[in-house]
């Protein structure tokens, strides 16, 4: 194999991970109605532009009832604003770590929205 085909398959190696590794949006578990869900948190992240810079915010919930559905939402919906992952925990788990990043140069919005399972809880 030459040289720029070891370099072409690096760089499709490295564009395909990305694009797999963060995501515009977040929509995990069972989230199709959240008005039956237990809402958690429920926090805006905001991050600035910065010149030649690539923002980033990493965003820490732990709580005591297992996390059932998890919504990061991109508010910048014109194709400037970040993307966003979940690096532990999540759905299944008590805890959750989202971390998010911005294009070259921009900033982001996300609404982070972290739900469970609404148990009602019965007084003897």
């Amino acid at each position: 194999m030459h040289c720029s085909h070891c370099i072409s398959l690096l760089y499709f190696i490295f564009i395909f991970k990305s694009a797999n590794a963060f995501s515009y949006d977040i929509n995990d578990g069972e989230c199709k109605n959240t008005e039956s869900l237990n809402e958690l948190f429920h926090k805006t992240v905001k991050k600035d532009a910065v010149i030649f810079w690539t923002g980033y915010r990493k965003l820490e919930y732990y709580g005591d009832t297992i996390i059932t559905c998890i919504k990061v939402i991109n508010s910048w919906r014109d194709g400037t604003g970040g993307s966003s992952r979940i690096v532990k925990g999540g759905v299944g788990h008590y805890y959750v770590i989202i971390e998010m990043r911005s294009q070259f140069c921009r900033g982001f919005s996300f609404n982070i929205h972290i739900y469970a399972q609404n148990f009602k809880k019965y007084i003897r």
